[in-house]
């Protein structure tokens, strides 16, 4: 059963930034757009992971700032747009802006721009010296584990000047790749996510846990890291998530290690024709998610 998406301030996502996979992050990215954008005012102003939740149902972003401008919490101050720090005021393309601090954040491991060290280790005076030159303008270079796709469309959101970012949050979400929006039932929501993401999370974990040779990591290509890289991930939350679908995901698992005997049957027997057939099977499916990089 889907679980609502609703802010939690016993579930924040916090120093859990650090621990996102991409398709992870991302998600949490569209889901925080959307919230911004339905805040009931032209902008929020108050985007950072300790405002942000993350439940069974996903991120839900927490309230507006009730205090007047001045009165910000560090948290606030590190993922705030410049022209909020100076004005007191913005537009939707501030939200933009700290959305895409989360996302910085997000392929970091937890650093936001400037920082020289993990920000457990990060000092005050660091902290002010990073502050400082991002809201001075200072060119924020986006890091290379943003990738091809996302890393173009980060730069975007961290503009200095607020009108060359994303004009607001459903432009941004349409960057990140979002452009084609499907309206599923309850139960059609619970069977995809058991296929696309639940099914892989659990292939992912299940090849780590199949071996236990201590130097695989000497002996792999980008491969075995590519399929295995979701597989460090947050025990509790996916225990939970993988329980309460579980209808779901043992039905895909059935189906998946059907396919999987498909194949060993095909090896055994020596079946050249029918693990090629396999092959060029699996090549045009995957042709569907091949997606031009964002202009």
């Amino acid at each position: 059963m889907s679980k609502e998406r609703k802010f939690s301030a016993g579930q924040l996502l916090g120093e859990g930034i650090r621990r996102l996979g991409r398709e992870e992050l991302i998600a949490m990215a569209l889901e925080i757009c959307a919230d911004a954008a339905d805040c009931g005012a032209e902008f929020h102003g108050n985007i950072h992971p300790g405002n942000i939740s993350r439940g069974e149902g996903g991120a839900a972003l927490g309230p507006r700032a009730d205090h007047e401008p001045g009165d910000w919490s560090t948290d606030e101050l590190e993922y705030m747009a410049p022209e909020l720090f100076w004005n007191g005021t913005a537009t939707a393309a501030a939200d933009v802006y700290s959305i895409g601090l989360l996302l910085f954040a997000g392929v970091t491991g937890g650093l936001l721009p400037f920082f020289k060290r993990a920000p457990e280790n990060m000092t005050n005076e660091m902290r002010a010296s990073a502050l400082r030159r991002r809201m001075n303008g200072d060119e924020i270079n986006i890091p290379a584990a943003a990738g091809e796709k996302l890393g173009p469309v980060m730069a975007k959101c961290l503009r200095f000047e607020a009108t060359e970012r994303y004009a607001d949050t459903k432009e941004l979400a349409e960057a990140l790749g979002f452009k084609h929006i499907c309206t599923l039932t309850v139960q059609e929501h619970d069977k995809m996510i058991g296929y696309v993401s639940q099914l892989c999370h659990a292939i992912a974990v299940s090849l780590m846990c199949a071996n236990d040779n201590s130097s695989l990591c000497e002996y792999t290509g980008d491969s075995f890291r590519d399929l295995t890289r979701i597989a460090r991930i947050n025990d509790k939350m996916w225990a939970e998530l993988f329980l309460w679908n579980k209808e779901n995901l043992i039905s895909e698992i059935d189906q998946f290690d059907a396919a999987l005997q498909e194949m060993r049957a095909a090896l055994v027997a020596d079946d050249r024709d029918k693990l090629e057939q396999m092959f060029r099977l699996s090549t045009q499916r995957r042709a569907a998610f091949d997606k031009k990089l964002p202009e």
